[in-house]
């Protein structure tokens, strides 16, 4: 709506007349009632719907733009659309650390769910570990997975609830043309949540 303004505004203009033509068929939503809007896509999916919010009037000036982790992709601030996009992720420099040492043994660059099953496989070992310390069979019951204070892994820190849900201490990020910004860190321990 405000770009058919603008281009109405130019009056004769060749070009502005031909872009207003292209516009005559595309909706547009007006000024959006909401402040913010996700988008729950990475990769070529997200560079592809980004640039099409524009022509409807979803300008990334006025609406706060979220994501998920699919966005924890530096290549993405390219698009400028995306840039001042704010999304939670595990922070940047634990994945980036966890690369090298997978590149230095393995001679190529881990998938992302690595780090998962790193951690899974560090859990089992740390639970093994303190029962070997106590002379006792390793506990893998729900109670020893779901202590309060969680566990360090490659991804930050994580624990199990009661309910068999999961929950991650996430930094939030902001996209931007140089890469990812650290706007808010991940919370080191589960403590500094209940504080």
């Amino acid at each position: 709506m405000e770009r058919r303004e603008e281009l109405e505004a130019l009056g004769d203009d060749p070009a502005a007349k031909e872009e207003l033509e292209s516009l005559k068929f595309v909706e547009t939503i007006g000024r959006p009632e909401f402040d913010a809007v996700l988008l729950p896509v990475g990769g070529k999916n997200l560079l592809t719907l980004a640039p099409l919010l524009s022509f409807y009037d979803v300008d990334p000036g006025e609406v706060q733009f979220l994501g998920t982790a699919f966005w924890a992709d530096a290549r993405l601030g390219s698009e400028a659309t995306l840039q001042g996009g704010w999304f939670a992720a595990p922070p940047p420099a634990l994945w980036d650390e966890f690369k090298k040492r997978y590149q230095a043994v393995y001679s190529k660059e881990p998938v992302r769910i690595a780090s998962l099953t790193y951690d899974a496989t560090a859990l089992a070992a740390v639970l093994s570990r303190n029962a070997a310390t106590t002379g006792q069979a390793p506990d893998f019951s729900s109670l020893a997975i779901t202590q309060p204070s969680g566990f360090a892994g490659m991804d930050g820190i994580f624990r199990f609830l009661p309910t068999g849900e999961i929950q991650r201490g996430l930094a939030v990020l902001q996209m931007t043309k140089a890469g990812l910004e650290v706007l808010d860190p991940a919370p080191q321990s589960f403590e500094e949540l209940i504080n």
